[in-house]
């Protein structure tokens, strides 16, 4: 560390602060006499950054010690869709804007015809040029307080839980596995048509941990006869997805093969048969599935609580006729979250590359800015620790 220094004999800038002639002076001296420094002044030869002096055009760090106790990003944390500027705590600067700039986004230092300014991003640059976060929302050429090292709130996109969506079963998702969403329409192949001849295929719905899918069954129309299922769809369930077991419901229909993906025949003489009651097939259609006994309120829609995190469903169809297949809403037992999600404490948070105004946790820009320092990432907004040192 530097305890002293050699100031020369330049009076005219010391306005009296400090010794005239050149000698060895105590830094501790000079600090002492830096507290009765007027900032305002600007003829003193004194410049203030956050934690740096500048005495006759030569920077000291008189004290970088910067108090980040007691801070709580649920108060700190601010709305950037909303609000003009915030407080921090840290290492801010201040430069003059060349472009006009919004609170929470990340800024550059621009050096055009020699003149140091700061200015949006407009194409990824190189991390070095980056200065930090602004803390204002300010025109061009107006002064912006940009903080380098610190806590503040930037700016980024939040992302929210799916709330619905609708899967058909086909050859593109055959054989996938699908995160429910809190009201998952599922269809076959045809949508609100005919599926197709010579379709075999199976797709798994996971309602996430400590949770289970719930079907509501609205309408369904297979080509059965009294003895045969020619096209079937039938499902098991898991709470682990490596056992699946056949399901059993009053009103659904079994195979004299109970293997997915079923035999065309049912467990009994026929699909009235006592033996072919209690399965895990849909029937030929709704009207048949009210004979067998058992639909809730005996009507439709009706609801399966599968009571299993999982839910397999296999769908095989022959060469001949087609009916128009099945139309089912897939939910979670409880349902989720639609908030914006959260972004868990020390994430590392880089900038947007598809959107430079902005923080990510997508890393393809390259460029770290710091990591979260509070999880609620709600309104397009994130309280973060930047580090531009």
């Amino acid at each position: 560390m530097v305890n002293s220094l050699i100031l020369g004999n330049d009076s005219s800038s010391n306005s009296g602060l400090l010794p005239t002639n050149e000698q060895q002076v105590d830094l501790s001296e000079i600090k002492s006499k830096i507290q009765n420094i007027d900032l305002n002044n600007t003829t003193a030869g004194v410049t203030n950054f956050t934690g740096e002096i500048k005495i006759n055009n030569q920077d000291f760090n008189v004290d970088s010690t910067q108090d980040f106790s007691g801070i709580n990003g649920s108060q700190k944390k601010i709305n950037t869709t909303t609000d003009l500027s915030q407080d921090c705590e840290g290492n801010i600067v201040q430069y003059t804007l060349s472009t006009a700039c919004s609170l929470g986004q990340p800024l550059i230092s621009d050096y055009t015809a020699g003149v140091i300014t700061a200015k949006a991003i407009t194409s990824l640059p190189s991390s070095a040029k980056i200065i930090g976060i602004s803390l204002e929302t300010k025109n061009s050429n107006e002064t912006v307080k940009i903080l380098k090292n610190g806590y503040c709130t930037s700016r980024c996109t939040s992302t929210f839980q799916t709330s619905s969506e609708t899967v058909l079963l086909n050859n593109t998702t055959n054989g996938t596995m699908n995160q429910l969403t809190n009201n998952t329409t599922f269809r076959d192949s045809g949508n609100n048509n005919d599926y197709s001849s010579n379709e075999n295929y199976s797709i798994v719905f996971d309602a996430g941990e400590n949770n289970t899918v719930n079907i509501q069954v609205n309408d369904f129309n297979f080509e059965h006869t009294t003895s045969q299922m020619y096209d079937r769809f039938g499902y098991q369930t898991s709470n682990d997805n490596i056992t699946y077991t056949n399901a059993s419901v009053e009103w659904l229909q079994k195979s004299s093969t109970s293997t997915p993906p079923y035999s065309n025949s049912y467990a009994g003489s026929s699909w009235q048969s006592s033996q072919s009651k209690n399965g895990y097939i849909f029937p030929s259609n709704t009207t048949r599935a009210l004979l067998l006994e058992g639909v809730p309120n005996n009507q439709f829609p009706a609801m399966i609580n599968t009571g299993s995190r999982y839910v397999k469903f296999y769908f095989k169809s022959d060469s001949s006729s087609t009916e128009t297949g099945w139309d089912l809403n897939l939910s979670p037992s409880t349902p989720y979250n639609t908030e914006a999600e959260d972004v868990p404490i020390d994430t590392p948070l880089y900038l947007d590359s598809t959107d430079f105004t902005k923080i990510t946790t997508n890393s393809s820009s390259g460029i770290l800015l710091g990591n979260c320092a509070y999880p609620d990432a709600s309104n397009d907004s994130v309280f973060m620790y930047v580090n531009r040192y």
